[in-house]
C-alpha cells in the first residue's frame, strides 16, 4: 500500500539534455495520492525534465487508486522555478510530453484531481486507463492537450466497466496541430450535463471521440442538433399506453423519473466519501463494487433517473447480502435505504436503512457509522419521528468529533450536511421560540462558512438558505422584527456566495438557482427592478444545461415581475413559457424526495393561475378576448389535469381518458357549462352556452369567497337553518350573473367544473333569493373534473349486465343496504348481488373479469380523504383502494367495453376538505366509468337509500342521469318520498343535496 499525501511527491527529474527517467509503482492493495503541504499546494507523482529533453513515461498499477484534495500524476517538462504552482506536467520545450499508463484491477477514483499529458507547442503524451471496475471523476480531469505550436494532443483511451463524469472534463485538444483521439469502452457511461469529452483542433483537424457504452451521454463532444427534430411522440409505447389496451407496437424513449437531488429536502450522507475515507478498513474486491455502485447511484440521483440507481443496486444485492464485511453491507444497505426513501417507498427504506445501521454498528467504524446514522436519522424526520430523529443526528455528530482527524474534508461535508437537517428537524417540530429555531440555523451557517469552496458548499448554503425563508415566513418570526432582519441578511449573503462560487466553478445549475431564490427574496421586498435582473440571469443559467424543474419557476417570478412593473405584453409570454416548459415534467416534480415534495398548490397551480389571470384581462378587440377566453378556459383544463394527477399520484391518470366531442366554443342544447375561476381579488366565470362562451366578472376578495363557502358547507353538514344565507349569497355570485343568459337559451342543465373550494359544496343546495327554489328545482345539476376528461356522447342504447355489491354490517351498520340493493336490482330487472360475507375482493375482482358490466352499485362504508392511501371503500374482508377499483373495473376496457355509471351509496362517501373533495371529483376518471355518482359527506342510510332507488327508476326509463338524478331530489324535496321516521324531515339539504352526479350526464 502506498500513500503520498500532505505535499508528498514521487518524481524522476534531469537538468541536462537527456530524457527524464520513468516512473513505474507498483502495489498490492492500492495507492492514495491526496492533500496539501506548507510548501507544495498538492501531492504529486510526476517525471519531468527542465531541459530540452523529453518527458519520461510514467505508469501505476495497483488493485485500487485514490487520487483527492488537488492530487495529480503528470508527465512531461516543467520550469524549475514553476514546479510548486504549474497545474500540469509539460513540455514547454521542443521535447514531447511522456505517456501515462494506469493499470487497476478494481477501481480508480479522482476528486478534484488531475492526470495530465501535455505541451506549450510539442506532442502531448498518451494517457491509458485500465480500471475493470469503476473510474469516477468528480471536479478532474484527464487531459493530453497540447496549448500551442503545431504539436499533437495525445491520445486518450479508457476501458472500465463505469466510468462516472461529475463536473469533469477529458480533453485531448490541440491548436495547430490536429487533436488527439479519444476511446472510451465502458459498460455504463454517466456524465453530468456540465462534463466534457473533447478532442478538438483550434487549427488543425478536431480528433476522433469514440463511446462504445449502452448509456452513453456525449452531449458535450457533439454539434447541437436542429431545435425542429421530428416527433416520435406517437410513437412511443410509454406504461400509460400499456395500461389503455391500445394492441400497437411503439418505440418508447424514457426520460428522467423524478427531480435531480433537491435542496430543499433531507439532506444525504456523501456515502461515496465516506467509502473513500474507510477504504483502509474494507475488503478491497468489497469496497471496489461498494464504490462503483455508490459513484453510480449518487450520478443517476443527481440527474433524476432513480430507477437506473436502484436497478444497478438491485442486481447487487445478493452479493452484499454475502458479504462478510460489515462496513461495505453498511455503506451499500444504508444507500440503497436511502434510494428508496427518495421514491417513496418507506417500508423498503426502513428495512435497508436499519440492516445498514445494524452493520454500521458491527463495523466498529466510526467514520461509517457516522455517515449511516444520518441517513436513518433523514428517515425518522421523513416519518415524523422526531425524537428519533434527533438522537440519531446527536448520535452522528458526536462519532464525527471523535474522527477530526481522519478524512476532516470529507466529514465537514457530512456534518454541514447533518447540521442542516437538525435545523429543519427544529423547523419541524415547531420549535418557533428565536433560542430554539435560531441556534441550529446559526450552528450550520458557522460551519458551512469555514468550509474551502466548493460544489458542496454552494449546494448546502442554497439548502440552509430555503430552510431559513420558510422560518422567516412563519408567523412567529415575521411578529419579531430582529429574528426577520437577521435572517433576510442570512439568506441574501448566503445565496449571493452560492452564486458566486457557483459562477467561479462553471455549474450553471447551481448558480441559477442562487440567483433565482435570491430574486424571490426582492421580490418579496417589493424591490421589482432587482428581482427582475437576478431572475433573468438565473433564467439565462437555467438554459446553459437541462434544469427545467428550476427554469419554469424563475419563468413565472418574470412574468410575476414584468406585471408587477406594468408590461402586460412581456408577463403573458413569460407566464406562457413557463408553462410550456412546466407541462412535460409535471411527473417528475414530486417524486424525488426523502421528506414532503413541495405542494403542488404551491409551486404548480399558481402558475397556471397567473397565466388564466392575465389571459382573463379585458381586451378592446373582440377577437383577441374570444381567442384569450378559449386559451383561459384550456389553461385551466391543464391545471385540473395536473390535479389529479398529482392527488392520485398517477401520471397515466388521464392519458387513457378519450377524446370527448365537446365543440370548443359551444355547448349542446339546454345547456350551459359554467367555470368558476376564483382569482385574489375577483371571480371570474366563463359560461359556455350553445353560441359560445362568455366571461362574467364578479368583484369579490378570494379569501372572503373561500371563506362564505366553507361555512355554507358546514351548515349544511350540521343540519343549521343559517344554511340559507349562504345559499342565497352563494347563488347572488355563481348564478345570478347568468340568469338572463340562461333564460334566452331555455337552459334546464347545469354542468359545473368546480375548482378548489367549490368542489366541497353541492350546487344544487344553492337557492334563489327571488323565488326561494333551490337550483336543482330549476335545474339538472351534473358535476365535471374538467370538460377535456369527460364523454360527452350519449349512452348505448343496449342495456349491459349489472353488478350490486353491499355492506349493511360494520360500524356503524347500514340496515338499508340489503334492501336498497333488491329495489335496484327489481327496478332494472336483473343484477347480480354480493351481500356481506360474499363482497369480498377476490369475489369482486373474478365478477369484472368473468363478466363485462355496464352498471354497478357499491353500498358500503368508504371515505374519500386527502390522499389515495386513505381513499377506500369497505369489503366484508379488505378494503377496496382506487387503484383496485380501477384494475378491476379496466377490464371491461380491455374488451372495449366502458362501464356507463358506478354509484357510491356510502356511510363517508366523501370527507370534508378540498383535498379529498379533489378525489372524489375525479373518482369517474380513476375509475374508467363515464358517470360516478357519489356524496360529499356522511349520508343518512334511509336517505341515501331512497335517493339512489329513485336515481335508478329515472334512469331505466330512459331518462339522462343528470335528470334522473334531479327528479330523485325533487321527489325528497316536495316530500313525494318520505321517511319511515316520522320525525325525520327529508327535505332538508343535508338528505338528499350531497349526492353528485360526476362526469357524463347524457
Amino acid at each position: 500500500r502506498l500513500n503520498v499525501s500532505d505535499g508528498g511527491t514521487i518524481t524522476t527529474s534531469t537538468r541536462g539534455t537527456g530524457d527524464s527517467g520513468d516512473i513505474s509503482i507498483k502495489a498490492e492493495e492500492s495507492v492514495n495520492i491526496s492533500g496539501t503541504g506548507t510548501r507544495i499546494e498538492k501531492s504529486w507523482v510526476y517525471t519531468a525534465t527542465h531541459s530540452s529533453g523529453h518527458g519520461g513515461n510514467l505508469s501505476i498499477s495497483a488493485p485500487l487508486l485514490t487520487l483527492s484534495d488537488k492530487a495529480a500524476i503528470y508527465s512531461g517538462w516543467l520550469p524549475s522555478d514553476e514546479t510548486k504552482n504549474n497545474a500540469s506536467a509539460e513540455s514547454m520545450s521542443k521535447g514531447n510530453a511522456g505517456n501515462i499508463d494506469i493499470s487497476v484491477s478494481n477501481s480508480f477514483t479522482a476528486d478534484t484531481a488531475s492526470v495530465k499529458t501535455g505541451t506549450e507547442e510539442s506532442d502531448g503524451g498518451d494517457i491509458r486507463i485500465n480500471a475493470s471496475d469503476l473510474l469516477y471523476l468528480n471536479n478532474s480531469t484527464v487531459s493530453t492537450s497540447v496549448k500551442g505550436g503545431d504539436g499533437n494532443g495525445g491520445n486518450i483511451t479508457v476501458d472500465p466497466n463505469f466510468v462516472v463524469m461529475n463536473h469533469s472534463e477529458i480533453r485531448a485538444d490541440a491548436y495547430g496541430g490536429d487533436g488527439g483521439d479519444v476511446n472510451i469502452s465502458a459498460g455504463h457511461f454517466i456524465s453530468s450535463a456540465d462534463s466534457k469529452v473533447s478532442a478538438s483542433s483550434e487549427l488543425g483537424i478536431d480528433g476522433n471521440i469514440l463511446i462504445e457504452a449502452p448509456d452513453a451521454d456525449i452531449s458535450s463532444g457533439l454539434t447541437v442538433l436542429p431545435g425542429n427534430p421530428l416527433d416520435a411522440g406517437k410513437w412511443a409505447k410509454t406504461p400509460c399506453a400499456e395500461r389503455s389496451g391500445e394492441n400497437i407496437s411503439r418505440f418508447a424513449e424514457t426520460g428522467r423519473d423524478a427531480v435531480p437531488t433537491p435542496f430543499d429536502d433531507w439532506l444525504a450522507s456523501p456515502l461515496s466519501l465516506a467509502a473513500e475515507q474507510a477504504m483502509t478498513h474494507l475488503n478491497p474486491e468489497d469496497f471496489s463494487s461498494l464504490q462503483a455502485l455508490l459513484c453510480l447511484c449518487e450520478s443517476y440521483q443527481s440527474i433524476g433517473h432513480h430507477q437506473k440507481a436502484l436497478s444497478a443496486f438491485s442486481q447487487a444485492v445478493t452479493f452484499f447480502e454475502k458479504s462478510a464485511d460489515h462496513g461495505a453491507k453498511a455503506l451499500f444497505f444504508s444507500s440503497l435505504g436511502d434510494l428508496y426513501l427518495s421514491l417513496g417507498d418507506k417500508k423498503d427504506a426502513e428495512t435497508y436503512l436499519t440492516q445498514g445501521t445494524e452493520h454500521a454498528r458491527e463495523s466498529e467504524n466510526p467514520l461509517i457509522l457516522s455517515s449511516v446514522l444520518n441517513n436513518m436519522g433523514n428517515f425518522f424526520a421523513s416519518k415524523g419521528n422526531d425524537a428519533e430523529a434527533a438522537a440519531a443526528y446527536k448520535e452522528c455528530l458526536g462519532l464525527l468529533g471523535e474522527t477530526e482527524d481522519a478524512g476532516e474534508l470529507s466529514l465537514s461535508k457530512l456534518k454541514s450536511k447533518v447540521l442542516i437537517n437538525i435545523a429543519r428537524l427544529a423547523f419541524q417540530h415547531r420549535t418557533y421560540q428565536d433560542i430554539d429555531i435560531m441556534k441550529p440555523v446559526e450552528n450550520a451557517r458557522a460551519h458551512i462558512e469555514n468550509l474551502p469552496d466548493s460544489r458542496d458548499k454552494a449546494r448546502d448554503l442554497i439548502s440552509l438558505s430555503l430552510l431559513a425563508r420558510k422560518i422567516r415566513n412563519h408567523s412567529d418570526i415575521k411578529n419579531n422584527s430582529q429574528s426577520g432582519r437577521h435572517l433576510k441578511l442570512m439568506i441574501s449573503e448566503s445565496l449571493d456566495k452560492a452564486g458566486k462560487i457557483a459562477e467561479h466553478l462553471q455549474d450553471a445549475h447551481i448558480a441559477s438557482s442562487a440567483f433565482g431564490y435570491l430574486g424571490q427574496i426582492y421580490e418579496e421586498e417589493k424591490q421589482y427592478a432587482d428581482a427582475l435582473n437576478l431572475t433573468r440571469k438565473a433564467l439565462f443559467l437555467a438554459q446553459q444545461q437541462y434544469s427545467p424543474e428550476i427554469l419554469y419557476l424563475w419563468q413565472y417570478r418574470s412574468g410575476r415581475l414584468f406585471k408587477a412593473l406594468g408590461d402586460r405584453d412581456n408577463a403573458l409570454k413569460a407566464c406562457q413559457n413557463a408553462i410550456a416548459t412546466l407541462n412535460p415534467i409535471r411527473g417528475e416534480l414530486f417524486r424525488g424526495y426523502r421528506g414532503k415534495s413541495p405542494s403542488f398548490y404551491e409551486n404548480v397551480k399558481p402558475v397556471y393561475l397567473g397565466l388564466t389571470e392575465l389571459l382573463l384581462e379585458q381586451s378592446e378587440d373582440e377577437t383577441l378576448r374570444k381567442s384569450r377566453l378559449i386559451q383561459a378556459r384550456d389553461t385551466m383544463e391543464l391545471l385540473k389535469t395536473a390535479e389529479l394527477e398529482d392527488f392520485f399520484l398517477d401520471e397515466c391518470l388521464t392519458a387513457s381518458q378519450k377524446k370527448n366531442n365537446m365543440p370548443d366554443t359551444a355547448a349542446p342544447p339546454r345547456t350551459a357549462v359554467i367555470y368558476p375561476i376564483s382569482l385574489p381579488d375577483r371571480l371570474e366565470i366563463l359560461v359556455t352556452l350553445p353560441d359560445g362562451i362568455r366571461q362574467k366578472t364578479v368583484p369579490v376578495i378570494s379569501e372572503d369567497f373561500r371563506e362564505e363557502v366553507r361555512t355554507f358547507r358546514e351548515r349544511l353538514e350540521d343540519f343549521s337553518t343559517r344554511y340559507k344565507f349562504f345559499a342565497k349569497r352563494l347563488y347572488d355570485l355563481l348564478i345570478a350573473p347568468l340568469k338572463s343568459d340562461l333564460s334566452q337559451y331555455q337552459v334546464d342543465t347545469l354542468v359545473i367544473v368546480p375548482d378548489d373550494v367549490l368542489r366541497l359544496i353541492p350546487f344544487a343546495a344553492l337557492i334563489n333569493p327571488e323565488t326561494n327554489r333551490f337550483l336543482i328545482e330549476d335545474y339538472a345539476v351534473v358535476t365535471v373534473p374538467a370538460l377535456s376528461l369527460t364523454d360527452y356522447q350519449s349512452p348505448a342504447k343496449k342495456r349491459g349486465e349489472i353488478l350490486l355489491c353491499g355492506l349493511s354490517q360494520g360500524n356503524p351498520p347500514l340496515p338499508y343496504v340489503p334492501d336498497e340493493l333488491k329495489r335496484v336490482r327489481d327496478i332494472m330487472g336483473q343484477g347480480k348481488i354480493l351481500l356481506n360475507q360474499d363482497f369480498t375482493l377476490a369475489n369482486l375482482s373474478e365478477e369484472f373479469r368473468r363478466q363485462v358490466y355496464s352498471t354497478v352499485l357499491m353500498s358500503t362504508h368508504g371515505t374519500f380523504g386527502a390522499s389515495p392511501e386513505d381513499t377506500y371503500l369497505m369489503a366484508s374482508d379488505s378494503r377496496i383502494t382506487m387503484d383496485d377499483l380501477e384494475r378491476f373495473i379496466r377490464f371491461g376496457a380491455f374488451r372495449e367495453e366502458q362501464i356507463e355509471l358506478l354509484t357510491l351509496s356510502a356511510c363517508r362517501s366523501g370527507a370534508g376538505d378540498e383535498r379529498a373533495a379533489s378525489g372524489l371529483a375525479g373518482l369517474a376518471v380513476k375509475a374508467g366509468v363515464r358517470s360516478a355518482m357519489a356524496s360529499l359527506w356522511n349520508v343518512d342510510d334511509e336517505a341515501a337509500c331512497l335517493t339512489v332507488t329513485e336515481f335508478h327508476r329515472g334512469f331505466v326509463r330512459g331518462e339522462s342521469k343528470a335528470k334522473s338524478l334531479q327528479d330523485a331530489q325533487k321527489k325528497l324535496i316536495y316530500k313525494e318520498i318520505v321517511s319511515q321516521d316520522k320525525q325525520k324531515d327529508l327535505t332538508y339539504p343535508a338528505y338528499w343535496a350531497p349526492f353528485l352526479l360526476i362526469g357524463n350526464w347524457l
